[in-house]
């Protein structure tokens, strides 16, 4: 069997502007029925794509798992239950059993995508869906931009000789998602109370105008250590993490409503709107109006039935 003719079939969509299919993108490897990998991750098929709207895939008929690494720009990947925001330094690992669409959410999106089989996946992917929320964030300090690199080599070179350093790396990859998520959890217990009251705010109520000196008034705890600490848990600022929030929640009711520029800013709390679209065009690298201009229809039939969700949720 021809593994580029079997995954050829299981893409339906629309590629990127100027751009091949997304089959024509990924490099594929057939396996020798007469040597198979006694089990071992193994790669199917991959390759680092570059993807921009209107790219737009239905993903149906494979029996394999898949993982896929966001290095730049912003996607969506949805089933018939849900949709998920894939944004840059995030990892994403999925059971392929089910119908699926990976689609562009703003103008440029690169991304790794990778294919994969496996005796102990099943064991991985049921320790990610109870460790991870939806995605998991790269960290600076993480190996597997590394990993993924060397996989991307690794499957053009086209080697015998590199199954087993693909096995390793991909076995890489998932157990550091597994085990730094679990041990993540177990930090979060020690989190202080106000540190979660204050992401909790920014999580669902981005809209309140808000300033440290407020909020050190409310919680009675000094706005510099509020500051300190609340960067060093989450890897942000308190107004950087606002913000981001209020972008988020920005590009979902662009793509889901007939509001205004200015309605959509006053809607997540920047009544300024020249501050809004410099926010905006900042995070996204385009103005609001460009960004909805840009996302096809299918893009906003996939948002308008959900709410705005956290950003780290």
């Amino acid at each position: 069997m021809n593994p580029t003719v079997s995954f050829a079939d299981a893409f339906h969509g629309t590629p990127a502007t100027g751009a091949g299919s997304l089959a024509s993108q990924l490099t594929y490897i057939e396996r020798d029925p007469i040597t198979p990998e006694n089990g071992l991750l193994h790669f199917l098929a991959g390759g680092s794509v570059t993807a921009a709207l209107p790219f737009s895939y239905d993903i149906s008929g494979l029996s394999c798992y898949m993982i896929l690494y966001t290095t730049k720009g912003s996607g969506v990947i949805s089933t018939a239950r849900k949709t998920t925001a894939l944004n840059p330094d995030t990892f994403f690992f999925f059971s392929c059993d089910q119908p699926f669409r990976l689609a562009a959410a703003e103008s440029a999106w690169d991304f790794y995508l990778a294919f994969i089989n496996g005796d102990s996946l099943p064991v991985f992917y049921r320790f990610y869906r109870e460790s991870v929320a939806k995605i998991y964030p790269v960290a600076p300090v993480s190996d597997i931009p590394s990993y993924i690199e060397y996989l991307d080599r690794a499957v053009h070179a086209n080697l015998s000789s590199s199954v087993l350093s693909i096995s390793k790396r991909l076995t890489d990859i998932l157990t550091e998602v597994c085990v730094v998520s679990t041990n993540q959890e177990h930090a979060e217990e020690h989190i202080p109370d106000y540190l979660i009251q204050m992401k909790k705010m920014f999580d669902e109520q981005y809209s309140d105008s808000y300033s440290l000196t407020d909020i050190e008034t409310m919680l009675g705890i000094s706005k510099y250590r509020l500051c300190r600490e609340f960067s060093a848990q989450f890897g942000v600022s308190p107004l950087h993490y606002l913000n981001a929030r209020r972008i988020e929640a920005a590009k979902d009711l662009l793509l889901s409503s007939n509001l205004t520029v200015h309605e959509i800013g006053s809607a997540v709390g920047i009544d300024n709107t020249n501050h809004f679209i410099n926010l905006f065009k900042k995070s996204t690298g385009a103005t609001p109006f460009a960004f909805k201009q840009a996302a096809p229809a299918s893009i906003r039939e996939l948002h308008s039935p959900y709410k705005p969700h956290g950003l780290l949720q």
